[in-house]
């Protein structure tokens, strides 16, 4: 529940629900919805990964049964942004296991196999462990999607756009949620904090094997999202 009401950002100026997927290009798209948010006033945005600056409305802000409303009414637009599970995975290793030896989501693998991992992990490591963890227990930096977007959940989804084709998708995004604001019509700035470039890594790291967990394991992102299920085609 805790990373549910982190995760979830609620507009009532814009009536719409963002389900954040971490490592799907967040810090961006929350950046751009904030500014949207405090448009027009003396706020203005702070910092997008401290969710306790963000001008979004909490799930814990409201009542049980309001929020509830809000999940199963047409006219609050729920929408979200995700990525290819292969190029997501490896950022998510690059980033948060080899370039950040002390974060959470180092401690949620070191809990996981009672310490027997560290950061010294190989990526096939990673794989089997992230590949075996049930959704629950998964850190949300690599939590299968349709999991923490509440996908078979949600009865209407308004917008999912791709990390891939975000140039294209997030103006898209800005123009259905106020249609009388001017959307980024400039190149989109990155606010992600580590640009692993991972999706043109891909083959440096994956062997048929690990390809086939992958698979395996994030098959309801791959279908739900309609990724190709080939390193070759990811992208």
């Amino acid at each position: 529940m805790r990373e549910l009401d982190i995760g979830t950002h609620i507009s009532l100026k814009y009536d719409y629900i963002y389900f954040q997927v971490s490592k799907s290009a967040s810090s961006t798209v929350k950046y751009y919805l904030q500014e949207l948010e405090v448009r027009g006033t003396r706020r203005r945005v702070e910092d997008v990964n401290n969710r306790n600056l963000s001008p979004h409305i909490w799930p814990s802000q409201l009542k049980e049964e309001h929020f509830l409303e809000l999940l199963a009414s047409p006219d609050m637009r729920k929408v979200t942004f995700v990525r290819n599970p292969f190029s997501r995975l490896l950022s998510c290793y690059l980033h948060r296991i080899k370039e950040s030896p002390g974060s959470p989501s180092v401690k949620n693998i070191k809990r996981f196999t009672r310490n027997r991992f560290d950061e010294t992990l190989s990526f096939g490591d990673f794989v089997e462990i992230v590949c075996d963890q049930p959704s629950a227990e998964q850190d949300s930096h690599w939590r299968v999607q349709s999991d923490e977007v509440l996908y078979d959940l949600i009865p209407h989804w308004s917008f999912i756009g791709r990390v891939e084709r975000i140039e294209e998708d997030l103006p898209k995004l800005m123009a259905i949620l106020d249609p009388d604001v001017a959307a980024p019509t400039s190149e989109l700035e990155d606010y992600s904090p580590s640009v692993t470039k991972a999706s043109s890594k891909l083959a440096d790291f994956y062997t048929p094997e690990f390809e086939r967990k992958v698979v395996e394991r994030y098959r309801a992102d791959f279908e739900n999202f309609g990724y190709a299920v080939s390193i070759e085609l990811a992208g």
